[in-house]
């Protein structure tokens, strides 16, 4: 190695410098046409510091680690660069008291006063205690290593001996950010501190990495940081000879882009593999895609959280698309801040990463939030089709996914992948596609979505194109109503019915009609206002001025009174019983119960009547026939379709009133409207 001397100070290529605090590598020594004297060519730690890239005058004079367009500039040899300090000798200055060096403490003077010193002294002997030390930082203050630079090895090894009878006990230390040159400096230190757990070591510049230090100084070393140091792939391989105690790695910030490792057989590691490491951090590197993902896990298998974000990312890569071998152990993935476009990157992740439960994506395209969107709920429709993808996830962007956000998440994402489904089939109605393709389509576009239909008992948008398809070439498939699949108890399909609501022409021409699915947990008052504000009915309803009756499907007897028939149509139009028309139904009836509700009461009465007439019934005809008020004439009686008026109520489901079998393939119900001039209820 060359080397060129100015004042005491020798300079050479790799030379670590500080001048007034901030940091350089010496990558060019000499002289410079136009220019006096020898000039050293620096790459600054902080780019904004320099001036152009390695290139004077159009001609390139040397290169620079950093990618920047401005890293170096120009120094000239006489200037004299900061003081260096022994890692040893920056413990001191910065947790040793002024005594401990042997010069006495400066008086504090306040407003030209001087301030008596309380408590002083006993906080200078805490400090002095430096053996009790166990977390120590001694960044950015230019230590260079454990002895003097050029040192012997008997030099060495005597600050060996003293920094760990000094300080025997440090568990953390933090070397970032000063001018150590070689990886055999950090190896020097390490090996004199027997109880060291975790290395910080960012923002260096490492001219080699060998080092022959005994015993091996890194195996008790749990925690390495080697961010913004600007190594390689393989010099992070390099480092990590003997780290066999590792168990995170942060190699952030180092203009990574690849890790050249065999891929081609996933059971054959070249190079080490670390069994033990498990939290592994690459941010803010060059990565592109994921394929950078396969000989990092093939290095480290054991791998349970991985940190790409702040990267290049925009799609799997052509690996990682073709690649037929999971990784089951990560189970934390955070890529937020790259240029993921799309949703259906999170769509292939399952297969990936089959046990993945945590994954952050947040500051990448296909998750920012238009800055024109003013719906407010944006941020949650993201949240919601970013959990529905991945059926293990637990948490999304740090936030803990609830059983009803899974639930109401995955649902909108069956509304949104329906949709565009049906658009892929509508698009390709004009183009000579098979159907089995447009169906193989459709479940790459929605991997989940087949799943999710069948576990929320929703028609599959696929499954109806197909039936459709084959009908229309072959009508012998069709099949029946009563073959339709029975929905499972507890699900979505189990609460949906198709409801037909209409206003009898008595008090709307046309009859308008209405035929929806609805769930029959929603609350009456819910389905009242529905009802009333839907364009269909709006022009007939007033508010709360009108009744709801289920029209069942099962019969019932009739009484053949006139009176009966009088008091129900009086009921239809909403009318309560007065006072003297509950009187008279005690005297009328006996001991029949008068309820508030008169259809009750008539109920009561019709039921009872029948059962008379069929103890009575010897020889029971089978003629049946309907007749033009709508009555069934059968076994010589009237029967007429039950009908249950469905009570306004807040909390109350109307589902209350409807018989519906749970699950069954029957799902229709018919319900009648029938308007009024004022309010059911009260006297």
């Amino acid at each position: 190695m060359s080397t060129f001397t100015v004042n005491s100070i020798d300079f050479y290529i790799g030379r670590r410098l500080s001048y007034e605090g901030s940091l350089c590598t010496v990558r060019w020594i000499g002289t410079l046409s136009g220019s006096k004297g020898t000039w050293l060519g620096v790459e600054w730690d902080d780019v904004s510091r320099g001036k152009h890239d390695g290139v004077h005058h159009g001609r390139r004079i040397f290169d620079c680690l950093s990618k920047s367009a401005t890293p170096a500039s120009f120094v000239k040899s006489a200037r004299k660069p900061d003081t260096e300090r022994t890692v040893l000798e920056a413990i001191r200055f910065k947790y040793g008291s002024n005594t401990a060096n042997g010069t006495e403490a400066e008086a504090v003077i306040i407003s030209g006063k001087v301030a008596e010193e309380v408590g002083f002294d006993k906080i200078a002997q805490e400090q002095a205690q430096l053996a009790g030390l166990k977390i120590v930082l001694v960044d950015q203050l230019i230590v260079n290593g454990v002895a003097p630079r050029g040192s012997s090895p008997d030099t060495i090894f005597k600050a060996q001996q003293e920094l760990s009878e000094t300080c025997p006990n440090i568990e953390e230390l933090d070397l970032g950010f000063n001018v150590v040159e070689g990886w055999h400096d950090i190896a020097d230190i390490c090996v004199a501190l027997p109880k060291l757990r975790t290395l910080r070591a960012g923002g260096l510049r490492f001219s080699s990495f060998d080092y022959l230090t005994t015993p091996n100084p890194f195996a008790q070393i749990e925690w390495l940081y080697v961010y913004e140091c600007l190594v390689t792939a393989s010099d992070v391989f390099k480092l990590l000879k003997g780290f066999t105690s590792l168990e995170m790695l942060n190699i952030c910030g180092n203009q990574l882009n690849a890790f050249p490792l065999q891929v081609d057989n996933p059971d054959h590691i070249p190079g080490m593999q670390l069994l033990c490491l498990k939290f592994l951090y690459l941010d803010n590197n060059d990565f592109a895609d994921l394929d950078c993902i396969i000989p990092i896990i093939q290095a480290f298998p054991n791998t349970a959280t991985l940190s790409l974000g702040a990267n290049r990312i925009s799609e799997l890569g052509p690996r990682m698309s073709t690649f037929k071998h999971a990784f089951p152990r990560l189970s934390t993935l955070s890529i937020p801040d790259n240029q993921i476009s799309s949703f259906q990157f999170l769509d292939a992740l399952p297969m990936l990463f089959p046990n993945l439960v945590s994954l952050r994506v947040t500051g990448n395209p296909f998750y920012s939030i238009n800055t024109h969107d003013r719906d407010p709920k944006a941020s949650d429709k993201l949240y919601y089709l970013g959990l529905a993808r991945i059926s293990t996830l637990k948490r999304l962007n740090y936030g803990l996914i609830s059983d009803r956000e899974r639930e109401e998440g995955e649902i909108y994402y069956l509304s949104v992948a329906g949709k565009e489904i049906e658009d892929l089939f509508a698009s390709a109605s004009s183009r000579s596609t098979s159907i089995d393709t447009l169906a193989e389509q459709a479940k790459r576009l929605h991997p989940r979505y087949q799943a999710l239909c069948q576990k929320y008992a929703r028609d599959s948008v696929i499954n109806q194109f197909l039936s459709s398809q084959h009908l229309a070439t072959d009508p012998s498939t069709s099949t029946s109503t009563s073959q339709q699949a029975v929905y499972p108890s507890g699900s979505l399909g189990a609460r949906l019915v198709t409801a037909t609501f209409y206003i009898p022409t008595s008090h709307a021409p046309f009859s308008p009609t209405l035929t929806e699915q609805l769930p029959l947990t929603l609350p009456v008052s819910y389905l009242m206002a529905h009802l009333h504000h839907h364009p269909t009915f709006a022009p007939h309803l007033k508010p709360l001025q009108f009744n709801l009756v289920y029209e069942s499907s099962e019969l019932d007897p009739v009484d053949t009174t006139a009176g009966s028939s009088t008091r129900s149509a009086e009921y239809a139009r909403g009318h309560r019983l007065t006072r003297e028309e509950k009187e008279n139904l005690w005297k009328e009836w006996g001991d029949w119960d008068a309820d508030v509700i008169v259809e009750e009461a008539l109920a009561r009465k019709e039921n009872h009547m029948a059962f008379k007439d069929q103890v009575n019934e010897e020889e029971p005809t089978t003629e049946e026939h309907w007749t033009a008020d709508g009555f069934l004439m059968k076994n010589g009686r009237r029967w007429k379709h039950r009908e249950v008026h469905i009570l306004h109520s807040i909390k109350r489901s109307w589902g209350d009133w409807v018989d519906v079998k749970s699950g069954g393939p029957e799902r229709e119900v018919k319900v009648r409207i029938e308007p009024f001039d004022r309010p059911t209820w009260g006297t």
